[in-house]
């Protein structure tokens, strides 16, 4: 088994690391990224949709696919970038097991369509990122290190904001299983998933913010590496007392 995961806005290859340690032996992690952070710093910055998606379909087919089983995961961005990737891989019948997504409630929200976040002044845009939590405090409070990381995470949320009006109402053939906080506003929202899919469809809502999966690596390692053994189960035992 494989797993392609996609980061969020800002992340790198990193993003992902704190749960590691929780898939099983055996599984083929990659940890994808675009250019211009982590080990592709000193590539220029994408800032369209259709780009990153182009890039990450290179780095998915250049990997060592050989026609195994593969999972594809993203948050947030990763999630809307995912919807795209999949798309185009079945095009090339090469179909993925299942798609997991999370911190996202899928295309065509009518409260995401004209957000426009990556082109906010720069005290409103440090302001959403304190809103959204997930960014390091040190990064907000050290004037240098922001405007090391803003050009990053800025054009990530241009390409997000390019993404949310703009793809396809197209369904891909892989299941989907989407997981939200329920502190984020759209969590209502998170059954629009379902729209995307002609296969089955699941969705868990975990206590928390935006960036909620750091409360729950575990959770989201079991999910990831097996989204087909929690269709149409019982997800209450996967957090405890935490699942809404």
């Amino acid at each position: 088994m494989q797993i392609y995961f996609l980061p969020f806005s800002g992340g790198s290859y990193r993003s992902y690391e704190f749960m590691r340690k929780h898939f099983p032996k055996g599984i083929d992690l990659h940890f994808l990224e675009l250019p211009g952070r982590g080990g592709r710093y000193g590539e220029p910055l994408l800032n369209d949709y259709r780009s990153a998606v182009a890039d990450y379909l290179r780095q998915i087919r250049s990997s060592r696919r050989q026609d195994m089983p593969y999972i594809v995961y993203g948050h947030s961005l990763g999630s809307i970038l995912s919807l795209e990737v999949i798309k185009q891989m079945e095009k090339s019948m090469d179909h993925p097991n299942a798609m997991v997504v999370s911190g996202n409630p899928g295309p065509g929200v009518s409260q995401l369509k004209n957000r426009n976040y990556g082109n906010l002044g720069k005290q409103d845009f440090k302001n959403k990122l304190i809103e959204m939590g997930g960014t390091a405090q040190e990064v907000l409070d050290d004037e240098e290190l922001f405007d090391f990381f803003e050009p990053i995470i800025r054009g990530d949320f241009r390409i997000l904001d390019e993404g949310y009006p703009n793809i396809s109402t197209q369904k891909i053939n892989t299941p989907i299983f989407a997981i939200m906080g329920n502190e984020e506003k759209t969590v209502k929202e998170i059954e629009n998933w379902g729209r995307f899919t002609t296969k089955r469809f699941e969705s868990l809502i975990l206590k928390g913010n935006h960036f909620f999966i750091y409360d729950y690596p575990e959770t989201l390692a079991k999910i990831i590496a097996h989204p087909n053994g929690f269709f149409n189960s019982d997800l209450s035992h996967l957090s405890a007392s935490d699942a809404i």
